[in-house]
Protein backbone atom coordinates (compact mmCIF):
# COMPACT_ATOMS: atom_id res chain seq x y z
CA UNK A 1 0.00 0.00 0.00
CA UNK A 2 1.36 3.42 -0.98
CA UNK A 3 2.34 5.68 1.90
CA UNK A 4 0.20 8.78 2.35
CA UNK A 5 1.72 12.19 3.01
CA UNK A 6 -0.02 14.97 4.94
CA UNK A 7 0.72 18.58 4.06
CA UNK A 8 -0.71 22.05 4.30
CA UNK A 9 -2.33 23.16 1.05
CA UNK A 10 -0.50 26.47 1.21
CA UNK A 11 2.87 24.69 1.34
CA UNK A 12 2.59 22.10 -1.42
CA UNK A 13 6.01 21.05 -2.69
CA UNK A 14 5.01 19.24 -5.89
CA UNK A 15 8.56 18.03 -6.52
CA UNK A 16 8.82 16.53 -3.05
CA UNK A 17 5.46 14.86 -3.45
CA UNK A 18 6.40 13.52 -6.85
CA UNK A 19 3.16 14.80 -8.36
CA UNK A 20 2.92 16.71 -11.62
CA UNK A 21 0.80 19.81 -10.85
CA UNK A 22 -0.28 20.06 -14.50
CA UNK A 23 -1.36 16.44 -14.88
CA UNK A 24 -5.08 16.12 -15.64
CA UNK A 25 -6.83 13.98 -13.05
CA UNK A 26 -10.39 12.96 -12.22
CA UNK A 27 -13.11 12.32 -14.78
CA UNK A 28 -13.91 14.05 -18.05
CA UNK A 29 -16.97 16.31 -18.01
CA UNK A 30 -18.74 14.07 -20.53
CA UNK A 31 -18.30 11.02 -18.26
CA UNK A 32 -18.56 12.52 -14.76
CA UNK A 33 -21.51 11.34 -12.65
CA UNK A 34 -22.15 13.29 -9.41
CA UNK A 35 -22.95 11.50 -6.20
CA UNK A 36 -26.69 11.15 -5.80
CA UNK A 37 -28.72 12.93 -3.17
CA UNK A 38 -31.17 10.06 -3.46
CA UNK A 39 -30.55 6.38 -2.64
CA UNK A 40 -30.37 3.93 -5.53
CA UNK A 41 -33.97 2.88 -6.26
CA UNK A 42 -35.15 -0.73 -6.13
CA UNK A 43 -34.89 -2.42 -9.57
CA UNK A 44 -37.74 -2.10 -12.05
CA UNK A 45 -40.27 -4.88 -11.45
CA UNK A 46 -43.22 -6.15 -9.41
CA UNK A 47 -43.50 -5.43 -5.67
CA UNK A 48 -45.84 -5.32 -2.72
CA UNK A 49 -45.95 -1.88 -1.15
CA UNK A 50 -48.06 0.37 1.03
CA UNK A 51 -48.71 4.07 1.44
CA UNK A 52 -46.92 6.03 4.13
CA UNK A 53 -48.59 8.47 6.54
CA UNK A 54 -49.28 11.85 4.96
CA UNK A 55 -48.16 10.45 1.64
CA UNK A 56 -50.43 12.17 -0.87
CA UNK A 57 -52.31 15.31 -1.86
CA UNK A 58 -55.41 15.80 -4.02
CA UNK A 59 -55.55 17.70 -7.28
CA UNK A 60 -57.96 18.47 -10.12
CA UNK A 61 -57.12 17.93 -13.76
CA UNK A 62 -58.09 20.27 -16.60
CA UNK A 63 -60.85 17.81 -17.54
CA UNK A 64 -62.35 17.99 -14.04
CA UNK A 65 -61.03 14.61 -12.91
CA UNK A 66 -59.38 13.90 -9.57
CA UNK A 67 -55.76 12.89 -9.14
CA UNK A 68 -53.39 12.03 -6.31
CA UNK A 69 -49.99 13.71 -6.39
CA UNK A 70 -46.87 13.46 -4.25
CA UNK A 71 -47.76 9.88 -3.32
CA UNK A 72 -45.26 8.20 -1.04
CA UNK A 73 -45.06 4.41 -0.74
CA UNK A 74 -42.62 1.90 0.70
CA UNK A 75 -41.82 -1.64 -0.39
CA UNK A 76 -43.13 -4.37 1.93
CA UNK A 77 -41.05 -7.54 2.32
CA UNK A 78 -38.19 -9.02 0.34
CA UNK A 79 -34.71 -7.71 -0.33
CA UNK A 80 -35.90 -4.13 -0.80
CA UNK A 81 -38.19 -3.91 2.21
CA UNK A 82 -38.70 -0.31 3.26
CA UNK A 83 -37.36 1.22 0.03
CA UNK A 84 -39.21 4.39 -0.93
CA UNK A 85 -41.41 4.74 -4.00
CA UNK A 86 -43.18 7.72 -5.57
CA UNK A 87 -46.53 7.84 -7.31
CA UNK A 88 -48.96 9.98 -9.28
CA UNK A 89 -52.43 8.47 -9.63
CA UNK A 90 -54.95 9.94 -12.04
CA UNK A 91 -58.63 9.29 -12.60
CA UNK A 92 -58.39 10.65 -16.14
CA UNK A 93 -59.50 8.32 -18.89
CA UNK A 94 -56.87 7.80 -21.58
CA UNK A 95 -57.24 6.94 -25.29
CA UNK A 96 -55.36 3.65 -24.89
CA UNK A 97 -57.52 2.49 -21.97
CA UNK A 98 -61.27 3.03 -22.09
CA UNK A 99 -62.40 0.65 -19.34
CA UNK A 100 -60.64 1.87 -16.24
CA UNK A 101 -58.30 4.43 -14.68
CA UNK A 102 -55.25 4.29 -12.44
CA UNK A 103 -57.23 5.68 -9.50
CA UNK A 104 -59.86 2.98 -9.93
CA UNK A 105 -57.09 0.36 -9.98
CA UNK A 106 -55.63 1.86 -6.80
CA UNK A 107 -58.80 1.67 -4.72
CA UNK A 108 -60.08 -1.57 -6.24
CA UNK A 109 -56.70 -3.19 -5.48
CA UNK A 110 -57.53 -2.58 -1.82
CA UNK A 111 -61.00 -4.14 -2.17
CA UNK A 112 -63.10 -0.99 -2.61
CA UNK A 113 -66.29 -1.31 -4.68
CA UNK A 114 -68.89 1.30 -5.69
CA UNK A 115 -71.98 1.38 -3.47
CA UNK A 116 -74.35 1.36 -6.42
CA UNK A 117 -72.64 -1.72 -7.84
CA UNK A 118 -71.64 0.11 -11.00
CA UNK A 119 -69.61 3.35 -10.80
CA UNK A 120 -67.81 5.26 -8.05
CA UNK A 121 -68.77 8.80 -7.15
CA UNK A 122 -65.98 11.31 -6.56
CA UNK A 123 -66.85 11.32 -2.86
CA UNK A 124 -66.62 7.51 -2.71
CA UNK A 125 -63.20 7.60 -4.35
CA UNK A 126 -61.91 10.16 -1.87
CA UNK A 127 -63.22 8.14 1.07
CA UNK A 128 -61.79 4.90 -0.35
CA UNK A 129 -58.34 6.48 -0.68
CA UNK A 130 -58.48 7.86 2.86
CA UNK A 131 -59.49 4.47 4.27
CA UNK A 132 -57.10 2.29 2.25
CA UNK A 133 -54.03 4.36 1.41
CA UNK A 134 -51.89 2.43 3.90
CA UNK A 135 -53.14 -0.97 2.72
CA UNK A 136 -50.64 -3.36 1.13
CA UNK A 137 -51.02 -3.52 -2.65
CA UNK A 138 -49.26 -5.21 -5.53
CA UNK A 139 -48.00 -3.30 -8.52
CA UNK A 140 -45.34 -2.58 -11.09
CA UNK A 141 -42.52 -0.16 -10.29
CA UNK A 142 -40.52 1.66 -12.94
CA UNK A 143 -37.85 4.37 -12.90
CA UNK A 144 -38.31 8.00 -13.88
CA UNK A 145 -35.83 10.83 -14.23
CA UNK A 146 -36.96 14.44 -13.89
CA UNK A 147 -34.71 17.27 -15.02
CA UNK A 148 -35.32 20.30 -12.81
CA UNK A 149 -33.39 22.54 -15.20
CA UNK A 150 -35.57 21.58 -18.17
CA UNK A 151 -38.76 21.23 -16.11
CA UNK A 152 -39.80 17.86 -17.49
CA UNK A 153 -39.46 14.10 -17.17
CA UNK A 154 -36.68 13.14 -19.58
CA UNK A 155 -36.19 9.44 -18.74
CA UNK A 156 -38.54 6.57 -17.98
CA UNK A 157 -38.25 2.80 -17.73
CA UNK A 158 -35.74 0.62 -19.51
CA UNK A 159 -36.05 1.94 -23.04
CA UNK A 160 -37.94 5.23 -22.74
CA UNK A 161 -40.69 6.24 -25.14
CA UNK A 162 -41.10 4.58 -28.50
CA UNK A 163 -42.14 7.82 -30.21
CA UNK A 164 -41.40 11.53 -30.00
CA UNK A 165 -43.98 13.80 -28.39
CA UNK A 166 -45.63 16.76 -30.13
CA UNK A 167 -42.56 18.89 -29.38
CA UNK A 168 -40.27 16.39 -31.10
CA UNK A 169 -38.78 15.13 -27.84
CA UNK A 170 -38.44 11.43 -27.00
CA UNK A 171 -38.08 10.32 -23.39
CA UNK A 172 -34.95 8.17 -23.01
CA UNK A 173 -34.49 4.99 -20.93
CA UNK A 174 -32.10 3.87 -18.20
CA UNK A 175 -30.85 0.77 -20.03
CA UNK A 176 -27.21 1.04 -21.08
CA UNK A 177 -26.29 -2.01 -23.10
CA UNK A 178 -27.63 -4.86 -20.99
CA UNK A 179 -27.37 -3.02 -17.67
CA UNK A 180 -29.76 -0.62 -15.97
CA UNK A 181 -27.95 2.51 -14.83
CA UNK A 182 -29.67 4.63 -12.16
CA UNK A 183 -28.08 7.76 -13.64
CA UNK A 184 -28.77 9.10 -17.12
CA UNK A 185 -27.73 12.25 -18.96
CA UNK A 186 -30.55 14.64 -19.83
CA UNK A 187 -30.78 14.60 -23.64
CA UNK A 188 -31.76 18.28 -23.63
CA UNK A 189 -29.26 20.03 -21.34
CA UNK A 190 -26.70 17.33 -20.49
CA UNK A 191 -27.36 17.39 -16.74
CA UNK A 192 -26.91 14.04 -14.97
CA UNK A 193 -30.30 12.79 -13.72
CA UNK A 194 -30.83 10.24 -10.96
CA UNK A 195 -33.66 7.72 -11.24
CA UNK A 196 -36.57 7.76 -8.83
CA UNK A 197 -38.70 4.64 -8.31
CA UNK A 198 -42.31 5.25 -9.29
CA UNK A 199 -45.36 2.98 -9.10
CA UNK A 200 -46.71 2.67 -12.64
CA UNK A 201 -49.47 0.07 -12.23
CA UNK A 202 -51.66 -1.31 -9.46
CA UNK A 203 -52.77 -4.93 -9.72
CA UNK A 204 -56.35 -5.78 -8.81
CA UNK A 205 -57.17 -9.25 -7.51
Amino acid sequence: MAEETDFMSSNIDWEELGIDPNEEVGTADSEYVPTSQFPIPPPIGNYEFQGTDGGYAWGRGNDGSLYLKNCKFSVVGGEFDGKKLDGFISNRATPFRKNGTDLEDFIRAAGAVPKNGSRFTNAEMVKAVEETFNAIRKGYVTWEGYCSDCGKTVARGKNGATKENKDGFRVVGFLKGETLSPVVQCPLCGKMITARAKVQKFYVG
